[in-house]
């Protein structure tokens, strides 16, 4: 994947500078171009036929993720690294019939993914569980989506506060405060 100069030296100097970093994966489907079988970001819809969709294995996305580790490490090697798992939910889905099963599939590859880099005994690597809190939890009180916007799929501000207070009580400091 090519990115401008500048946006790479920025994202270094940011990984540099950093004490944390927050890595939270989103979904397991993507787009893969037939030819190389690399993963597309932004695919061109009048040349379809050129791309593959499908959704990745735990297996693929330990790989990927053991990766962005060893670069990240390796340009900052004390980084605190805190994965986390998105609670926003797939809007489509192009290889099931169903979105609802599709993103169910979805969350349980990458929290599967999550769970096994865990086990690897990383140094300094943990796990933050905002996708819990929304999807589980979020089940036991005030509607989690759409409270502030009506959108089906945005995570209401005031569960994202409480995540987030949360998150700093867990890993923060006193230096930290919340800016929602």
């Amino acid at each position: 994947m090519c990115f401008p100069q500048a946006q790479c030296k920025n994202l270094i100097d940011g990984i540099e500078l950093s004490k944390v970093l927050i890595l939270t994966v989103g979904v397991a489907p993507c787009w893969f171009e037939k030819s190389t079988g690399n993963v597309v970001l932004d695919i061109d819809k009048k040349k379809l036929n050129n791309y593959e969709f499908k959704t990745t294995g735990v297996d693929w996305n330990v790989k990927n993720l053991l990766e962005i580790i060893k670069i990240v490490r390796e340009i900052n090697p004390k980084l605190h690294i805190i994965l986390t798992v998105s609670p926003v939910p797939l809007n489509k889905s192009f290889d099931m019939e169903s979105t609802v099963v599709a993103d169910c599939v979805s969350k349980s590859i990458l929290r599967v993914t999550v769970h096994t880099l865990l086990k690897l005994g990383i140094a300094n690597l943990n796990y933050w569980p905002s996708f819990e809190i929304v999807r589980w939890i979020g089940s036991h009180i005030d509607p989690v989506y759409g409270n502030d916007d009506d959108h089906p799929r945005h995570v209401s501000r005031d569960l994202v506060a409480i995540i987030t207070d949360l998150f700093i009580n867990g890993f923060g400091d006193d230096t930290l405060e919340v800016k929602i």
